[in-house]
């Protein structure tokens, strides 16, 4: 059976919501020499990120990439950084949250990125949210964003920044 990203997706979300599930998936990283980890290194990218004003709050950030890990491993991806944001987290375009909403529901805290796999996180879907900006006046031409995966490895891409959608 050939699984299609929206299978992929499926399954991370399912991890989410039966945890007991995900203590039990495998996601072999191998650190064990500094070779073997730089090659996994090469194998991750982090491509194509833009960030632009929301619609709806100019102060809050919209991210877009795409994630393609060409590694023989999946690798989980626990969480995302930027030097501009306080926190970051996910949304989906077509969602509305109320102000009563619980954040706990953030896909990149625990997304499973399979091996030989490409991930869009496009405007129409799935997107990074940067809250509460850091820096007082406007970002410049990019801005650093690392993402953090299972095993310690971490890779930092620049989003460029955009004015309008």
């Amino acid at each position: 059976m050939k699984m299609t990203p929206r299978l992929y997706i499926f399954v991370a979300i399912s991890m989410l919501i039966f945890p007991s599930m995900a203590k039990s998936a495998s996601f072999p990283v191998k650190t064990s020499s500094t070779q073997e980890k730089s090659n996994i290194d090469k194998h991750l990218v982090v491509r194509d990120g833009v960030i632009m004003p929301s619609s709806n709050s100019p102060e809050i950030l919209q991210g877009f990439f795409i994630i393609e890990n060409k590694s023989p491993n999946d690798m989980l991806l626990q969480n995302i950084t930027s030097p501009i944001c306080d926190r970051i987290s996910a949304n989906h375009s077509d969602q509305v949250k109320t102000s009563n909403e619980s954040a706990n529901f953030d896909i990149f805290k625990h997304l499973a990125v399979p091996h030989a796999s490409v991930m869009v996180f496009p405007k129409e879907g799935y997107h990074l949210v940067c809250y509460k900006l850091k820096q007082q006046e406007p970002v410049k031409d990019t801005a650093p964003f690392t993402f953090h995966f299972l095993g310690g490895l971490n890779v930092t891409a620049d989003f460029s920044y955009q004015n309008h959608e």
